[in-house]
């Protein structure tokens, strides 16, 4: 299959629909599926993708949208559309990884519990004072909703699908003379001369009569169409903004913490390690007896740990399983009743283990002072949301009763009445543009009847109540409110049509040497990329000027405008090897990345795939 894959990336057709082929994976999911029923959200060959672990995975998703892109994506998540596509994407990875992972196995690539161990052993979120400690370890993978077992499978998966890249891209695409030619032409520089035709000068020179003007306005009424638009106001209601409104007494404090006393109590706590040997047969247990009788002539238990237990969380740390609590201890563990005390062998379905107590803590109360900063926080947040509650009952009750004004309710909370000029549905943004405010501000009642909105929950945090204070309808306006629009438009237009005329007959001209009306600046070196990118773009497209004549052409700008150009010559870019190397990283990346959207699509052409959701 790879040999097909390879041979693949060399075709033109291939090239072309690499974008198509990325577009679909992002919109249209992965191909190929059966919709089936189940309590799973996706089997890949059999294997389930859970409906929990789909869910943990948007969660984490959307998250980091959050994290990165903040309001706008907040806006958009709002759309129930968008959350339904942002599901299917994040599935559509989640099938990707399970069918990479698959073809990994196939092909004999397995991460070693060493190779696991390296990675979670430097993972820098685990670390304290400079070094990994387990019990963070645990707390922090627990949190995630999985066990070390777990996660180290995770790790394992990530490893594994590493090992496959390195497999299939472990040659280099770029052979040394095709990247100092690519870099020579990337890194190009061009010394040109240009001269702009200007639109708007030609336009200033155009007369327009009345009859042009009126015959344009009629074929083209649709252009003048003033879409439906409403004017608003409103009552916006946001938690944070009540904080001022919400006091936390010492009194109040001093009763949550009597009354949350358990969050606060740390009962009794052992510290145990551990020497683990995995396995129940005849060379594991030679193992651990050997193991016993070394701890039996003095050895150094953490020592041992570290370089024989084959538990590969733990035996990096010496063993060290961290403080437990006394009610979470088992048999083996409270059979230790010292400290230093080491068990005697212990067999279970694993294998073999042997266990020592190395400390032991009080029970402990945290004091009101070391937590009173976060009650107070805690009771701050509690008493902003209620009160965020009371004022959005209030508002709710006063606008409905009032609902022909929004100054009562206005009064009633504290909060201020905002307005805005006239929005569309195509102009609104911000909260104006989330989908129940536009169906608020456009219904019947409110538009027509006069009558306030619904209070409207735009999140959690925010609420609104709207009315319309002025409304027009969608109409064609008249020739005498867009008749300066109308010459503009026709003015620019015509200037548009003698602007390239004369930009053909110029370029004519100069390729027969006629030079007469040649207005050209002084030189300036351009790159690929400008100054102007347009006539960057168009001025490397031609070809070298020869025996120092120079080449000449012309770049449409985006307002008309028409830029000729002279190429008067031409540097090739630099090639030293730092840049070679680089650039072969980067055209190897290139080749990678194309022959992986193949791999994954002739996966799932072979896989069955189901989908539940």
């Amino acid at each position: 299959m790879m040999d097909r894959l390879r041979e693949g990336v060399n075709s033109i057709a291939v090239k072309i629909i690499f974008s198509l082929i990325i577009i679909s994976f992002i919109f249209a999911g992965v191909g190929q599926m059966v919709l089936s029923g189940g309590n799973y959200a996706a089997k890949v060959n059999g294997q389930e993708i859970s409906i929990r672990e789909l869910n943990s995975s948007v969660d984490n998703a959307r998250n980091y949208y959050q994290r990165t892109v903040g309001e706008a994506f907040i806006e958009q998540y709002a759309n129930q559309d968008f959350q339904a596509q942002f599901r299917r994407d994040i599935l559509t990875q989640m099938i990707n990884q399970v069918l990479l992972t698959q073809y990994a196995q196939e092909l004999g690539l397995h991460a070693t519990d060493k190779q696991v161990e390296e990675v979670i052993l430097q993972q820098q979120q685990f670390f304290i004072d400079g070094k990994f400690d387990n019990k963070r370890f645990q707390e922090q993978v627990a949190r995630g909703g999985q066990t070390p077992d777990q996660y180290a499978e995770s790790i394992r998966e990530q490893l594994n699908i590493g090992m496959l890249r390195n497999a299939i891209f472990g040659t280099e695409f770029a052979l040394e003379n095709e990247v100092t030619s690519a870099l020579a032409l990337e890194g190009q520089t061009r010394e040109l001369r240009t001269m702009t035709l200007s639109v708007i000068d030609e336009a200033a020179k155009i007369t327009l009569d009345q009859a042009t003007v009126d015959a344009f306005y009629e074929e083209n009424k649709a252009l003048f169409t003033q879409p439906e638009a409403v004017k608003l106001s409103y009552i916006l209601l946001t938690a944070g903004e009540l904080a001022d409104s919400v006091e936390v007494s010492d009194e109040a404090i001093q009763t949550y913490y009597e009354q949350n006393a358990t969050n606060y109590y740390q009962p009794e706590q052992y510290r145990y390690s551990q020497i683990v040997v995995l396995g129940n047969d005849d060379a594991a247990r030679e193992k651990i007896e050997a193991i016993d009788a070394e701890l039996a002539a003095g050895a150094d238990f953490a020592s041992v740990a570290q370089s024989k237990s084959e538990d590969f969380f733990t035996g990096a740390a010496g063993g060290d399983l961290g403080w437990i609590a006394t009610d979470a201890r088992d048999s083996d563990m409270k059979a230790l009743t010292e400290d230093g005390q080491r068990s005697a062998i212990i067999e279970n379905k694993e294998g073999f283990k042997i266990l020592a107590r190395t400390g032991r803590q009080d029970a402990t109360t945290q004091p009101l002072a070391a937590v009173q900063d976060k009650i107070r926080a805690v009771l701050q947040q509690e008493g902003i949301l209620a009160r965020f509650d009371e004022v959005k009952e209030t508002l709710t009750t006063v606008t409905f009763n009032e609902s022909q004004s929004l100054a009562p309710a206005a009064e009633a909370t504290g909060l201020a009445i905002q307005t805005t000029d006239f929005i569309s549905r195509n102009n609104a943004t911000g909260i104006f543009a989330l989908p129940d405010v536009q169906k608020a501000m456009f219904n019947s009642e409110v538009k027509d009847e006069g009558y306030n909105s619904f209070v409207l929950d735009l999140n959690d945090e925010q609420a609104m109540v709207l009315r319309v204070e002025d409304s027009r309808a969608e109409e064609i306006l008249p020739l005498e409110t867009v008749e300066s629009e109308v010459r503009q438009a026709l003015a620019m237009d015509q200037a548009r049509t003698i602007v390239k005329d004369k930009a053909t007959e110029l370029l004519a001209a100069f390729a027969s040497d006629d030079l007469s009306g040649a207005e050209f600046g002084a030189a300036i070196a351009y790159t690929r990329a400008g100054p102007n990118p347009v006539v960057a773009n168009a001025a490397f497209a031609l070809a070298k000027p020869v025996d120092g004549k120079p080449n000449y052409g012309q770049a449409a700008q985006l307002n008309g405008d028409v830029v000729l150009f002279a190429v008067d010559s031409v540097a090739d870019g630099e090639t030293s090897p730092s840049l070679v190397a680089g650039k072969t990283t980067q055209i190897t990346q290139q080749e990678m990345e194309q022959i992986a959207i193949l791999l994954v699509e002739q996966l799932e052409k072979d896989a069955k795939i189901e989908i539940n959701i």
